[in-house]
């Protein structure tokens, strides 16, 4: 008897912990959530928040900016056309004076990309302070949400895809914020100065700048992807072979009691389960509410100046309604590497909180 007991001690050391002790590892107070989602979040107890509440407080806040987004992206719009039409009308009452047609083509190029330029700036800023938002927020949610995995019995896949999570996170944001950012504006640069003095080596320069964007893009987050999948797989088979261990050790080192506390270890694994699930939960939530205004207004003025390049092609110079089409894809651009940090953090989250189910 007292050799089955001194077994059982040992092995209930190598026992995923309760989920009572779950809960005490992460302080929901120390979750450090940006003044930016605080709106979207106000009011809401974490712990008991559902997928159904998530999703309605992400719907109306995003009911509630989108029309703002729009109605500004359809301002700057309407703006843009008329110096458009003007040009355009100037253009055809002179047409036969041919240093009058270049002068307009100049002008309509800087004026284009001065108003252009004013509300891109606006929102690489916001896209730039999302961005530090959410490396603020992964600073404190990833690792609740590793050491919750840990506790219920997976602290290799949680090592992994905490540390996959925090240095790919790193290299992005710092990437965007310190070479594709100004390349961007080198990207207008290009743009305007081709509309004023076509150069077919500055339209190069500039659709490669656009393409290594997406190109850089797609290969950071495939690569993180592929190695997040990877190391967790592998460390995670590990972690499922321990707990199984454990499980069946306890089964057999002590008769019916044994057998009692392996069953009653899935009960704590899960309420340790459904708290981690809480926690990501408000996690993704608070995520979104970080990028939900930049992202509007970046998706606003990108499908609206797409829309106003193909309304101005028969009233301006060919040159200038590509330059608008040209600097709709700088929205989009940066769109693109603020939806690639939300997306690097949204898999983490996510395949943390369906770990061990």
């Amino acid at each position: 008897m007292k050799k089955a007991l001194v077994c059982l001690a040992l092995l209930l050391l190598f026992l995923p912990v309760p989920s009572a002790a779950a809960q005490s590892l992460f302080d929901w107070d120390a979750l450090q959530i940006p003044e930016s989602a605080e709106g979207l979040l106000d009011g809401l107890q974490p712990e008991e928040l559902t997928p159904e509440q998530a999703a309605r407080r992400l719907l109306n806040g995003f009911g509630s900016q989108a029309g703002g987004a729009v109605r500004e992206a359809m301002g700057q719009l309407a703006l843009l056309l008329g110096v458009i039409l003007i040009c355009g009308v100037c253009g055809t009452l002179g047409e036969t004076v041919r240093i009058q047609g270049e002068t307009l083509n100049i002008a309509a190029a800087v004026a284009v990309t001065t108003i252009c330029a004013g509300g891109l700036t606006s929102l690489i800023g916001q896209a730039g302070a999302a961005i530090n938002d959410m490396s603020l927020l992964a600073k404190t949610l990833v690792p609740a949400m590793a050491g919750l995995q840990a506790a219920m019995g997976w602290p290799g896949a949680a090592v992994a895809r905490h540390g996959a999570t925090m240095v790919f996170s790193g290299i992005l944001s710092g990437l965007i914020s310190g070479v594709l950012f100004p390349l961007t504006y080198v990207y207008i640069l290009l743009l305007a100065v081709n509309t004023a003095m076509p150069r077919p080596t500055l339209k190069r320069l500039a659709v490669f700048i656009k393409k290594g964007t997406t190109f850089v893009l797609t290969i950071g987050l495939t690569v993180f992807v592929a190695y997040f999948t990877i190391s967790g797989s592998v460390a995670g088979s590990a972690d499922a072979l321990a707990v199984k261990s454990a499980k069946a050790g306890i089964g057999a080192a002590v008769p019916v009691v044994g057998g009692i506390l392996s069953e009653a270890s899935e009960a704590l694994l899960l309420g340790g389960g459904l708290i981690k699930n809480a926690l990501g939960l408000y996690g993704i939530l608070a995520i979104a509410a970080v990028c939900l205004e930049p992202a509007l207004g970046l998706l606003a003025r990108w499908v609206l100046f797409k829309l106003g390049a193909a309304l101005s092609a028969p009233l301006a110079d060919e040159r200038v309604s590509g330059l608008l089409d040209g600097l709709s894809d700088a929205f989009g651009m940066v769109m693109g590497m603020t939806a690639a940090c939300a997306f690097l953090l949204f898999t983490s989250v996510i395949s943390m909180m369906m770990a061990g189910q």
